[in-house]
């Protein structure tokens, strides 16, 4: 008996493909041996969490258990899938188990260590996507990525219990079969699709599309609406979510279509249209408070992202990926980059580094995959989410099979590694499935085949990406994405590095090391010692130098695969040493230009103040006064000096004898103490100039004994000029601490 219902079983079932969304099959009987639970059931609740490490979002699906073919289940288990949203951030894992509420089939289960959101065991399924088989109640069959099941309640039970050699249990008793064909019947013979408008269109872009036709009621019901499920290659179908229904009577529909809808016919209330929907491209969206959203990429890393290889991904594997990187990078100018330096890191989290690697603990029947991580700001209808970073990791041995590197292609059971890095850098576009086996981003490749060329439609799917990529709005305050060019997207260009500057300058002064690279190097590394700083990124270098000495300075750039450096050399000198001399050292008032002698010469001279190029200021007024010089060699290195001098208004005018009065001290703080010893010299002024000559106070000396406030002056030598009642005057320089 066994044997032919094995046999009947066997002509029921389609075969199994090859890898579909960078799978590879796992067969039912192997994912139920390496099961300690398989049961069927309904997701019936779902809530999204942070992991320990805080680095991954996790999503526990509460599910409702009917029937237990392997293991003891209680009524209700938790399945652990990856990916999910909590707050502003958002994990999405392609290919992965996605699960929605009220979505019912069978699941083949292994332990997870994940905390339990809702009390219950935890799980996960095994072979990631390949582990859930889903029910299509209207027509009572069952799919898988490669597989599908006609008659649920008879065939896929009877299979399952022939590899468990048991017969299952009934945890909840329910036929959930029992009104499916009369519903059938009578839905067809009341709702009918007449037509839908454009029957091209693209998905997750919200664009919308009108379905026509009678009896689809009059209450909205986005389950009622069935699209092709482009992840699966129509194997099943899904349904939009509320907020994509725009419209809905019992005569038309208008729907934007969700991201993973699919070529293939339109059901609504379990009636299939006659046309076929095509769906030429697909964007991924994010799904935030029942609403989703389209996301962009940012400038995150020199106007683009940078990626980083794991140190163990090297060779042929290296360049494969580099080949498919550079086709997307030269198709639609995405700005992405590579790394020079490489990281330990070998598995996908949220940790700020776009890897590139293997991970040999992937699911298993899983190829590859690409996580993108986005982060959100906003809310409501102003809600913006961007790529925030993206994780792609293979399987370093890919099932029973291997991987072709190229540049030979794949054959026999090899996977061509190069399609599948196109395909997954797909995704990192931000591009969904579709069901078009001509373009890269079709849900499914087989072994020995190799698709390496983008085609028209993937290229125009990724160019409308980068469209909102360099448009303002929804980067929550990040800088746009800068797109390549023609000139710039090779990652082959010859690269060369070059600098140049002055040959010589001084210590402690700036001095700027101006790039002169060809070849669009994306990166730049100057290095040097006994500098400030020793190392910068900037496309130009700034570097002050604290010793004398030929420096070395060193410059590295990138344009994410090549590299080039050279070097420089530049003489720091010390700053000259100034001295200024003059012939005499007191002048008269308007006596005609008084010249001082500068020591070095070859350079330029300059002054500050009331003096310039090298002539004392005889028009500055009677008194003791200070000239500054600065000098500037031919290689740009200054120092500077100062020369005190006297200016005498040389008019034979009486001049007061020092001993007639004491000032003192000297140097002094906050006051000045004048004695007069020639009392006669009461009532003369005291005027007080700083160095500039500028007279900044003035006093009478009206007694014997005078004190003199100084303490609102500044730190410096000012000269204290005294004027008796007659005219007579003399200079006198102080300091004042």
């Amino acid at each position: 008996m066994k044997k032919i219902l094995l046999s009947a079983v066997s002509i029921l079932l389609t075969a199994y493909g090859y890898a579909q969304c960078m799978m590879y099959p796992v067969l039912l009987n192997e994912r139920i041996q390496n099961s300690n639970l398989v049961i069927e059931g309904k997701v019936i609740d779902k809530v999204s969490f942070w992991n320990n490490q805080h680095n991954k979002i996790f999503t526990s699906n509460l599910v409702e258990v009917y029937k237990a073919f392997k293991g003891n289940s209680p009524a209700y288990i938790e399945v652990i899938t990856e990916g999910g949203i909590v707050g502003d951030k958002m994990h999405k894992i392609e290919p992965s188990l996605q699960l929605r509420k009220e979505e019912l089939g069978v699941f083949t289960l292994i332990p997870n260590s994940e905390l339990s959101q809702f009390g219950k065991a935890v799980y996960e399924a095994y072979a990631s996507a390949q582990g859930f088989i889903k029910y299509d109640v209207y027509d009572n069959t069952a799919s898988e990525p490669f597989k599908k099941y006609e008659n649920i309640s008879t065939t896929l039970y009877d299979l399952i219990d022939s590899y468990t050699q048991s017969t299952h249990i009934d945890v909840k008793p329910t036929n959930l079969f029992q009104t499916s064909s009369n519903n059938n019947v009578t839905i067809q013979a009341v709702a009918a699709i007449t037509g839908f408008s454009p029957t091209t269109i693209t998905a997750g872009t919200q664009s919308t599309l009108t379905i026509t036709g009678t009896g689809f009621g009059t209450v909205s019901t986005p389950t009622a609406i069935g699209f092709r499920n482009a992840d699966d290659g129509g194997s099943t179908f899904i349904s939009p979510i509320a907020s994509e229904i725009v419209s809905w009577t019992a005569t038309q529909i208008q729907v934007r279509v969700p991201d993973n809808a699919g070529t293939g016919f339109v059901r609504v209330q379990g009636v299939n249209s006659i046309q076929t929907l095509t769906i030429s491209y697909a964007h991924l969206n994010a799904s935030s408070g029942g609403t989703n959203y389209l996301t962009k990429h940012i400038g995150q890393s020199s106007g683009g992202y940078a990626w980083t290889y794991n140190s163990g991904f090297t060779g042929s594997a290296k360049a494969s990926f580099e080949r498919a990187f550079q086709n997307w990078r030269c198709a639609t100018y995405i700005n992405w980059r590579i790394n020079l330096s490489t990281t330990s890191i070998s598995a996908s989290a949220s940790d700020n580094v776009n890897i590139i690697t293997f991970n040999s603990t992937l699911p298993a029947g899983v190829l590859g995959n690409c996580g993108s991580y986005w982060a959100g700001c906003g809310s409501g209808a102003s809600m913006s989410w961007y790529v925030d970073e993206i994780d792609i990791q293979f399987d370093p041995t890919p099932g029973s099979g291997s991987w072709q590197y190229g540049p030979a292609n794949a054959t026999g059971s090899q996977y061509d590694f190069e399609s599948v890095v196109l395909h997954e850098l797909g995704h990192g576009h931000q591009l969904g499935h579709v069901i078009n086996n001509s373009n890269i981003m079709h849900y499914a490749i087989g072994n020995a085949t190799n698709k390496r060329v983008l085609n028209a439609t993937d290229i125009t799917a990724g160019n409308a990406v980068m469209t909102r990529n360099t448009t303002a709005g929804g980067t929550c305050s990040n800088p746009l994405m800068t797109a390549l060019t023609a000139g710039t997207c090779s990652l082959t260009t010859t690269l060369t590095s070059a600098m140049s500057s002055a040959t010589a300058a001084c210590v402690n002064q700036p001095v700027t090391f101006t790039n002169a690279s060809s070849g669009n190097p994306t990166s730049y590394t100057w290095t040097t010692t006994g500098a400030t700083p020793t190392t910068t990124n900037s496309v130009n270098a700034t570097f002050t130098f604290n010793s004398a000495g030929v420096k070395t300075v060193t410059l590295t750039v990138s344009n994410g695969t090549t590299t080039s450096t050279s070097s420089g050399t530049i003489n720091i000198q010390n700053p000259p040493s100034v001295t200024l001399t003059s012939a005499n050292s007191t002048i008269c008032i308007n006596g005609g230009a008084q010249t001082l002698i500068g020591s070095p010469s070859g350079g330029t001279y300059s002054g500050t103040g009331v003096q310039s190029n090298l002539f004392l200021p005889t028009n500055a007024g009677a008194g003791t006064h200070i000239a500054t010089y600065n000098f500037t060699n031919s290689t740009g290195c200054s120092g500077s000096a100062t020369f005190t001098f006297n200016v005498s208004t040389c008019t034979g005018i009486e001049q007061l004898s020092l001993n007639e009065f004491n000032l003192k001290p000297n140097p002094a703080t906050d006051y000045l103490y004048l004695e007069l010893i020639n009392q006669s010299l009461i009532g003369m002024s005291i005027e007080i100039y700083d160095a500039l000559g500028k007279l900044v106070q003035k006093e009478i000396a009206s007694e014997i004994n005078n004190k003199i406030e100084i303490s609102n002056l500044s730190k410096g030598i000012y000269i204290v000029r005294c004027v008796s009642k007659t005219g007579a005057q003399t200079s006198k320089r102080i300091i004042k601490d």
